[in-house]
Protein backbone atom coordinates (compact mmCIF):
# COMPACT_ATOMS: atom_id res chain seq x y z
CA UNK A 1 0.00 0.00 0.00
CA UNK A 2 1.26 3.17 -1.11
CA UNK A 3 2.61 5.31 1.89
CA UNK A 4 1.99 2.72 4.82
CA UNK A 5 5.74 1.93 4.99
CA UNK A 6 6.20 5.92 5.67
CA UNK A 7 3.27 6.04 8.38
CA UNK A 8 5.02 3.11 10.17
CA UNK A 9 8.26 4.24 10.17
CA UNK A 10 7.66 8.22 11.11
CA UNK A 11 3.95 8.15 12.35
CA UNK A 12 3.17 4.61 14.38
CA UNK A 13 4.90 3.18 17.49
CA UNK A 14 3.97 -0.14 19.04
CA UNK A 15 1.38 1.21 21.56
CA UNK A 16 -0.58 3.17 18.60
CA UNK A 17 0.05 1.22 15.55
CA UNK A 18 -2.25 0.40 12.65
CA UNK A 19 -5.34 -2.35 12.59
CA UNK A 20 -4.70 -3.28 9.03
CA UNK A 21 -7.42 -6.10 9.88
CA UNK A 22 -10.50 -4.14 11.46
CA UNK A 23 -12.17 -0.99 10.98
CA UNK A 24 -12.40 -0.40 14.47
CA UNK A 25 -10.36 1.68 16.16
CA UNK A 26 -9.62 0.84 20.51
CA UNK A 27 -7.39 -0.23 22.83
CA UNK A 28 -6.80 -4.29 22.22
CA UNK A 29 -3.98 -6.19 23.04
CA UNK A 30 -1.89 -3.13 25.01
CA UNK A 31 -1.97 -0.68 22.50
CA UNK A 32 -4.48 1.76 20.44
CA UNK A 33 -4.97 0.44 17.23
CA UNK A 34 -6.63 2.24 14.47
CA UNK A 35 -9.01 0.45 12.07
CA UNK A 36 -7.75 0.82 8.89
CA UNK A 37 -9.67 -2.68 7.36
CA UNK A 38 -10.90 -2.59 4.15
CA UNK A 39 -9.67 1.16 3.01
CA UNK A 40 -5.65 0.89 4.02
CA UNK A 41 -3.98 3.62 4.01
CA UNK A 42 -6.85 6.95 3.94
CA UNK A 43 -8.62 4.97 6.39
CA UNK A 44 -5.61 4.88 8.87
CA UNK A 45 -5.36 8.64 8.18
CA UNK A 46 -8.70 9.13 8.53
CA UNK A 47 -8.71 7.39 12.60
CA UNK A 48 -5.18 9.12 13.14
CA UNK A 49 -6.58 12.59 12.19
CA UNK A 50 -9.10 11.43 15.12
CA UNK A 51 -6.84 10.72 17.31
CA UNK A 52 -5.28 14.57 16.44
CA UNK A 53 -8.38 15.91 16.83
CA UNK A 54 -10.43 14.38 19.80
CA UNK A 55 -9.65 15.75 22.99
CA UNK A 56 -7.62 13.84 25.42
CA UNK A 57 -10.41 12.36 27.54
CA UNK A 58 -11.42 10.31 24.71
CA UNK A 59 -7.98 9.62 23.29
CA UNK A 60 -7.81 5.91 24.40
CA UNK A 61 -12.25 4.91 24.18
CA UNK A 62 -13.15 2.90 21.59
CA UNK A 63 -13.91 4.45 18.60
CA UNK A 64 -12.47 7.48 20.86
CA UNK A 65 -15.92 7.64 22.13
CA UNK A 66 -17.54 9.95 19.52
CA UNK A 67 -20.94 10.19 19.88
CA UNK A 68 -23.29 13.27 18.65
CA UNK A 69 -27.11 11.83 18.99
CA UNK A 70 -29.24 13.33 21.21
CA UNK A 71 -32.50 11.32 22.36
CA UNK A 72 -35.78 13.31 21.49
CA UNK A 73 -39.01 11.94 22.39
CA UNK A 74 -41.64 12.22 19.43
CA UNK A 75 -45.12 10.94 19.94
CA UNK A 76 -45.26 7.21 19.68
CA UNK A 77 -46.97 6.14 16.16
CA UNK A 78 -48.38 2.91 15.09
CA UNK A 79 -45.04 1.99 13.53
CA UNK A 80 -42.78 3.64 15.83
CA UNK A 81 -41.97 3.69 19.44
CA UNK A 82 -41.42 7.43 19.62
CA UNK A 83 -37.53 8.06 20.51
CA UNK A 84 -35.63 8.57 18.08
CA UNK A 85 -31.84 8.95 17.78
CA UNK A 86 -31.37 12.52 16.36
CA UNK A 87 -29.18 14.95 16.17
CA UNK A 88 -29.55 18.90 16.56
CA UNK A 89 -26.66 20.11 15.32
CA UNK A 90 -23.84 19.91 12.57
CA UNK A 91 -21.11 18.87 15.13
CA UNK A 92 -20.44 15.61 13.67
CA UNK A 93 -20.32 16.77 9.71
CA UNK A 94 -17.93 20.05 11.14
CA UNK A 95 -15.66 17.33 13.50
CA UNK A 96 -15.58 14.93 10.26
CA UNK A 97 -14.30 17.91 8.36
CA UNK A 98 -11.56 18.96 10.79
CA UNK A 99 -10.21 15.39 10.57
CA UNK A 100 -10.28 15.89 6.52
CA UNK A 101 -7.93 18.44 7.38
CA UNK A 102 -6.10 16.80 9.52
CA UNK A 103 -5.40 13.50 7.10
CA UNK A 104 -4.81 16.01 3.62
CA UNK A 105 -1.87 17.21 5.95
CA UNK A 106 -0.83 13.66 7.17
CA UNK A 107 -0.96 12.08 3.37
CA UNK A 108 1.06 14.88 2.25
CA UNK A 109 3.44 14.22 4.99
CA UNK A 110 4.11 10.83 3.40
CA UNK A 111 4.49 11.43 0.21
CA UNK A 112 0.74 11.13 -1.40
CA UNK A 113 0.77 13.35 -4.60
CA UNK A 114 -1.61 16.54 -3.90
CA UNK A 115 -4.50 14.82 -6.30
CA UNK A 116 -4.44 11.98 -4.25
CA UNK A 117 -5.10 13.97 -1.32
CA UNK A 118 -7.52 15.88 -2.83
CA UNK A 119 -9.41 12.72 -4.49
CA UNK A 120 -9.99 11.11 -0.99
CA UNK A 121 -10.68 14.95 0.44
CA UNK A 122 -13.80 14.60 -2.22
CA UNK A 123 -14.98 11.19 -1.17
CA UNK A 124 -14.89 11.63 2.23
CA UNK A 125 -17.06 14.39 1.88
CA UNK A 126 -19.29 12.32 -0.52
CA UNK A 127 -19.74 9.88 2.18
CA UNK A 128 -20.88 12.80 4.87
CA UNK A 129 -24.14 12.48 2.84
CA UNK A 130 -24.66 9.49 4.71
CA UNK A 131 -24.20 11.27 8.68
CA UNK A 132 -27.47 11.65 10.33
CA UNK A 133 -26.47 15.44 11.50
CA UNK A 134 -26.55 16.00 7.41
CA UNK A 135 -29.65 18.04 7.54
CA UNK A 136 -28.44 20.23 9.84
CA UNK A 137 -25.13 21.40 7.76
CA UNK A 138 -25.65 24.69 6.51
CA UNK A 139 -26.46 24.97 2.43
CA UNK A 140 -30.47 23.44 3.06
CA UNK A 141 -31.10 23.95 -0.81
CA UNK A 142 -28.85 21.15 -1.98
CA UNK A 143 -26.62 18.46 -1.58
CA UNK A 144 -24.06 19.96 -3.66
CA UNK A 145 -24.74 23.46 -1.33
CA UNK A 146 -23.91 21.61 1.67
CA UNK A 147 -21.19 19.64 0.15
CA UNK A 148 -19.43 23.31 -0.88
CA UNK A 149 -19.89 24.41 2.89
CA UNK A 150 -17.59 21.41 3.65
CA UNK A 151 -15.42 22.15 1.17
CA UNK A 152 -15.16 25.85 2.68
CA UNK A 153 -14.98 24.29 6.07
CA UNK A 154 -11.74 22.06 5.37
CA UNK A 155 -10.19 24.98 3.24
CA UNK A 156 -10.37 27.02 6.66
CA UNK A 157 -9.56 24.07 9.36
CA UNK A 158 -6.78 23.45 6.87
CA UNK A 159 -5.44 26.89 7.77
CA UNK A 160 -5.87 25.56 11.32
CA UNK A 161 -4.35 22.96 11.13
CA UNK A 162 -0.42 23.22 9.10
CA UNK A 163 1.26 19.91 9.24
CA UNK A 164 3.90 21.11 12.52
CA UNK A 165 0.79 21.45 14.46
CA UNK A 166 -0.44 18.15 13.04
CA UNK A 167 2.71 16.55 14.20
CA UNK A 168 3.03 18.00 17.23
CA UNK A 169 -0.46 17.04 18.50
CA UNK A 170 0.22 13.71 17.06
CA UNK A 171 3.11 12.97 19.43
CA UNK A 172 1.96 14.33 22.05
CA UNK A 173 -1.29 12.52 21.81
CA UNK A 174 0.82 8.90 21.36
CA UNK A 175 3.28 9.67 24.50
CA UNK A 176 -0.33 10.44 26.24
CA UNK A 177 -1.91 7.18 25.12
CA UNK A 178 1.37 5.11 26.24
CA UNK A 179 1.52 6.42 29.47
CA UNK A 180 -2.29 5.58 29.58
CA UNK A 181 -1.94 2.23 28.74
CA UNK A 182 1.63 1.44 30.27
CA UNK A 183 -0.33 2.50 33.76
CA UNK A 184 -3.04 -0.19 32.86
CA UNK A 185 -0.59 -2.62 32.36
CA UNK A 186 1.27 -1.84 35.88
CA UNK A 187 -1.96 -2.39 37.41
CA UNK A 188 -2.61 -5.09 35.40
CA UNK A 189 0.16 -7.07 36.15
CA UNK A 190 -0.04 -9.67 39.21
Amino acid sequence: MFGSERLEQDWLTHRVCAAWDDARSGVRDGALRLGAHCMGVPMLVHEMGHLVEIDDRRATENDFGLRYKRVVRLPPTSYSSGIYPQPLTAQGVERECRVIAISVRILGAIGWPPEAQWADMENTIAALRHMDDWCNVPGRRSDEARSEWCRRKVSRDLVQWPLERVRAEWWRKVVLVTKRLERADRRAAP
